[in-house]
């Protein structure tokens, strides 16, 4: 059986957060990275950001001027010009998701 990570515990009042109050709650529970990819996104509420949950990595199938810089720190890049979310950063989002929806 694989180890599993215990859930992260979220203020009640999670739903609400939005502007700064979201971002910070982002880079605390999955990093810096993925706070500047909200930011990009304008992606600044939770509601938003469950409203889009099941798109918002595919964002980095693509080649986006505006996320560049993000996507060369978050992703693991092959010769061939693939790519993929380095998979701590994968686990911590959907940590982070599997809690706002519990």
């Amino acid at each position: 059986m694989l180890p599993t990570f215990p859930p992260l515990a979220l203020p009640e009042n999670v739903l609400s957060f939005e502007g700064e109050k979201f971002f910070e709650l982002v880079n605390q529970t999955c990093g810096e990275i993925f706070k500047e990819l909200m930011e990009v996104l304008s992606i600044n509420t939770v509601h938003k950001l469950l409203l889009v949950e099941n798109d918002i990595l595919a964002v980095f199938q693509k080649k986006y001027k505006e996320l560049e810089k993000i996507t060369q720190r978050a992703c693991l890049h092959l010769d061939d010009d693939t790519i993929m979310l380095k998979p701590g950063l994968r686990l911590d989002f959907d940590r982070f998701i599997e809690a706002l929806h519990a």
